[in-house]
């Protein structure tokens, strides 16, 4: 833009210094000047609107990275149900074992041993 004002107004000395320029000449010149001013001034806003509409999303996304890492640090322990599924899961397992364990106890006195093993309680989701 600079260079641009800068040749326009090279051109407008010289047309003035050598006498060859009338009164049109010169007007359009300033009209062509004041239309590249327009132009700059809208330019300059508009790299302002952008500058400030990319320092509201930069602060947009520092929050939402504060955020995440909040929830990360609070989700960093197991969560209530997840531990709730990992009990369940264990007691069923003692379950199996314990089954497992009675069906292998051999028989005193030549009847079969019916053992059943006492169920854990299993918590209700």
């Amino acid at each position: 833009m600079n260079l641009l004002f800068l040749a326009y107004s090279a051109l407008f000395l010289s047309l003035v210094v050598s006498g060859c320029a009338t009164q049109a000449d010169l007007q359009a010149v300033q009209q062509e000047r004041e239309v590249l001013r327009a132009q700059a001034a809208d330019n300059k806003a508009a790299v302002e609107s952008l500058r400030r509409e990319i320092d509201q999303i930069r602060g947009e996304m520092e929050e939402l990275r504060h955020r995440l890492e909040r929830v990360a640090r609070e989700r960093g322990g197991v969560s209530p149900q997840l531990k709730l599924l990992e009990d369940r899961l264990s007691a069923l397992e003692r379950q199996i074992r314990m089954r497992s364990a009675a069906e292998e106890v051999p028989a005193v006195s030549g009847e079969p041993v019916l053992a059943k093993p006492e169920e854990p309680s299993v918590p209700a989701a």
